[in-house]
């Protein structure tokens, strides 16, 4: 049902979801980001995925801005084109998609997919000392993808995505790279159900004011030598307060101000004793860190997607590391906010952070 004619007819009370499933079939290649992780890279990635999707063009008025979200969940196998290092990963994921093109029976449509991945073949410092990408058969799954699909008929698609896919532990053990893959993929999906739903009244603010103040904790582990794990984990903590301009019911630019610290870096490992200790004469001043960080905000519903970037204004152990990103989720539940980010530099992860925190709209 096309969305203009859901605008002009917004006082009806009824509109028309739809259930779908969706089969790929993907080839692609690991995509190292450093070079000496090209070994890993041997052959094609190979794999499938099956996909839930349900669309719902009017169920409130998120829908109506995005013009119909495709959202649902699905399973993935690869193989990653490196028997003896990597082996193979399978994937359970939810995903979200908004629609960048409609046109008759042409969709372009870009979404973001997170989950879970096993992935069988990992670092081993006697076994598999190559694979420096990988140290935990469990990681966190993150795919971002551009799809094109074709209406054959009414209940009937085809698909062609390219898709980008990572793989990461968070640095909860080293070493972690993680792992990255470019893929192409075909496929077809089938509409199995329609039915109507009533239209929720949900209000969307438009041109407010945010403020939160979040505090979070995680976990890292730290290193011994070169990129082996000492085996010893240290909690990290980051307080953020920050405020945001709510542009558009679905869009925030937020700037805040983050206190950081990660107890791994007031430790060392000392090679005579092969222990890893707490560095002498060192304070908490020495390793505490303030950053200044900002970016945008996705919204649907009560759930953020966000993209930050920031720059550390007080850094006074290392400052050759100057910068860091943060993404990841939010859910808002006034007054409360829901946190679940991951803290990195570059493609380098340091830690996830799980948050509770307070949040104000305020409304003008």
């Amino acid at each position: 049902m096309p969305c203009i004619w859901i605008v002009l007819t917004a006082f009806s009370v009824y509109g028309q979801v739809k259930h779908s499933f969706e089969a790929n079939a993907l080839t692609g290649i690991v995509a190292p980001h450093y070079n000496d992780m090209a070994v890993l890279r041997k052959q094609a990635v190979k794999g499938l995925n099956v996909r839930y999707n349900y669309v719902s063009d009017t169920c409130n008025v998120f829908d109506r801005k995005y013009g119909g979200p495709i959202m649902g969940f699905g399973v993935e196998y690869m193989h990653l084109g490196n028997n003896e290092m990597l082996g193979e990963a399978w994937a359970f994921f939810g995903h979200w998609g908004m629609r960048a093109l409609s046109r008759k029976n042409h969709l372009i449509a870009v979404s973001i997919a997170p989950g879970i991945a096993y992935v069988s073949k990992v670092y081993d410092a006697q076994t598999n000392s190559q694979n420096t990408a990988i140290s935990n058969h469990y990681n966190i799954y993150f795919a971002l993808s551009t799809s094109y699909r074709y209406s054959i008929s009414q209940n009937q698609g085809l698909n062609a995505k390219f898709s980008i896919t990572h793989y990461s532990n968070g640095a909860t053990k080293y070493p972690n790279r993680g792992l990255n893959q470019l893929n192409i993929s075909l496929g077809a999906d089938y509409s199995f159900a329609k039915k109507k739903s009533i239209v929720s009244q949900v209000s969307l603010p438009e041109r407010v004011f945010d403020t939160w103040l979040i505090a979070t904790i995680g976990k890292t582990d730290s290193y011994a030598v070169g990129i082996q794990s000492s085996g010893v984990s240290f909690l990290c903590n980051t307080i953020s307060l920050g405020a945001a301009y709510r542009y558009t019911g679905i869009g925030k630019l937020g700037i805040s101000l983050d206190a950081i610290i990660n107890r791994a870096d007031h430790h060392y490992w000392d090679v005579n004793w092969n222990v890893i200790l707490p560095v002498p004469d060192q304070y908490f001043f020495d390793y505490f860190r303030v950053g200044l960080c900002g970016g945008h905000e996705l919204l649907y519903k009560r759930v953020g997607f966000l993209t930050y970037a920031g720059v550390y204004v007080y850094n006074k152990l290392r400052p050759s590391d100057w910068s860091y990103l943060r993404t990841g989720f939010r859910y808002y539940l006034s007054p409360l906010v829901l946190n679940l980010t991951l803290k990195s530099v570059g493609f380098k992860a340091q830690y996830l952070e799980f948050g509770l925190g307070l949040h104000i709209t305020h409304k003008k």
